[in-house]
């Protein structure tokens, strides 16, 4: 069973898709058969006025169909932008948090490494075997520390792996090699 919701559309524009388009029937003639203004139907198709129950009435009585009809598509609409919203949420998120652990990485690598023991990105990249624009994007923030890495930071520095796979954002983990 799925338990994500499927895409749907707003109930206006199924209804100007699948009900007005085949009659031919325009946004003025919709609003004068549904007894409602030019705009408030102009503001059903484009999205912007939800169906509620006396709307889904008129929907019902000029377009056929249930009451429970009009208004399931504008339930299922709602949870599809719920969704959607939530979704884009968690990425940004997952976003958010691994922008923040290649500041870490970059704030540790500067500050407990390579200052106190006066390695330059170029050395480092020498000792690392990458390039330095790499090293360089790794050191200044904007580059991502991966599991390889990780071996070779512990190697070069004498620490342990997983001390810099801390940094490493677990979904990045997980992914094979």
């Amino acid at each position: 069973m799925r338990n994500t919701p499927t895409f749907a559309g707003h109930p206006g524009f199924v209804m100007l898709k699948y009900f007005m388009w085949p009659l031919n029937c325009s946004i003025e003639k919709a609003a004068r058969l549904l007894g409602i203004s030019h705009l408030h139907m102009q503001g059903l198709v484009e999205g912007i006025i939800d169906v509620d129950d006396d709307l889904a009435e008129r929907l019902t009585t000029v377009f056929g169909r249930t009451p429970a009809f009009w208004t399931g598509l504008q339930t299922k609409y709602e949870a599809w932008v719920s969704y959607t919203e939530a979704k884009s949420f968690s990425a940004a998120t997952e976003v958010a948090e691994d922008v923040a652990k290649q500041a870490v990485v970059a704030r540790t690598l500067k500050e407990k490494f390579l200052t106190p023991r006066g390695i330059t990105v170029e050395e480092l990249a020498k000792r690392l075997r990458l390039p330095v624009r790499y090293v360089r994007k790794l050191v200044s923030g904007s580059g991502k520390l991966y599991a390889a890495l990780a071996d070779r930071l512990a190697e070069t520095f004498g620490t342990t792996r997983e001390y810099w796979l801390n940094f490493v954002p677990r979904k990045q983990l997980a992914m094979p090699t």
